[in-house]
């Protein structure tokens, strides 16, 4: 569900942001992206149904015949706050589906594209691992689905129109776009993270005396280290597609989202999985 989500927001994103328009119309490319947006929302209204069925099923100890059958659905669907939360995703993956068969202006590509972020958060925030103890995948987690679903849909060589290609791949355009974007979306985590250890940490010698604390200099290493190699990656690339050469346009262009993909990737992994309702 979460990689289902991740991959309409960046498919959005592309059509939206990184891909030129004529006059608010989309693009022959951003089209085919927005086209594609509706099948992966389709997926993935398709699987926050499933994750529903599947939840109570575990929760109720009832085969899946049985849960279908039964009212224990309904009454989840509606009352329960995760329940509801899955409701919402499966109504506006749905609705993302629908009308990305029909957007054809970059005002329709970005209202969908905020219908399908918006979407994203339900689940996390009905999460048990919002509690103080657990991080918090509604608000440290949600700038860096952004930055992955960017590098995930920004793939200017494969733009079915060359001119589409060239602007999205361009230093001025697409790229740097999406580089300027990376670049938030790395701060807003860095500092969602830095508010949520001073909430936590009861004194600075925790950071080396609890597994917690050792934990948080690993992570913030890590962090610190995974911001330098793209800072460096940054300075090659741009420069590269700064030169305006046609045949280093198209690898650049890949080569740029490879190591966010990398980097970010990570992010579904530290999502919470589907938990019992309570």
């Amino acid at each position: 569900m979460d990689v289902a989500g991740l991959l309409t927001v960046g498919l959005l994103l592309t059509a939206t942001a990184f891909l030129p328009n004529d006059k608010g119309l989309l693009g022959t490319s951003a089209l085919g992206y927005v086209k594609a947006a509706s099948w992966t929302a389709l997926v993935w209204a398709g699987a926050g149904a499933l994750t529903m069925v599947f939840t109570l099923s575990e929760t109720l100890g009832l085969p899946v015949a049985d849960v279908l059958g039964g009212n224990e659905l309904t009454s989840f669907a509606s009352q329960v706050g995760q329940g509801i939360a899955l409701t919402l995703v499966v109504l506006f993956g749905v609705s993302i589906a629908l009308f990305s068969r029909g957007a054809i202006t970059a005002g329709a590509s970005a209202g969908l594209l905020a219908l399908a972020l918006v979407t994203l958060l339900p689940p996390a925030l009905t999460s048990p691992r919002l509690l103080l103890a657990q991080p918090r995948p509604g608000h440290h987690g949600r700038r860096g689905p952004p930055d992955l679903a960017g590098a995930v849909g920004r793939r200017p060589d494969r733009a079915r129109d060359p001119r589409d290609a060239q602007a999205a791949a361009a230093g001025g355009g697409g790229g740097a776009r999406f580089s300027r974007m990376a670049v938030w979306c790395y701060v807003g985590v860095g500092l969602s993270g830095v508010f949520s250890v001073l909430a936590r940490l009861t004194a600075i010698s925790d950071l080396w005396t609890s597994p917690y604390g050792v934990l948080l200099v690993v992570k913030t290493v890590a962090f610190v280290l995974l911001g330098y190699v793209g800072w460096w990656h940054r300075q090659r690339t741009m420069g590269e597609l700064a030169k305006g050469k046609a045949r280093r346009v198209h690898p650049a262009g890949g080569r740029r989202a490879g190591p966010d993909v990398r980097d970010h990737g990570a992010w579904p992994s530290r999502w919470p999985a589907p938990s019992r309702p309570r």
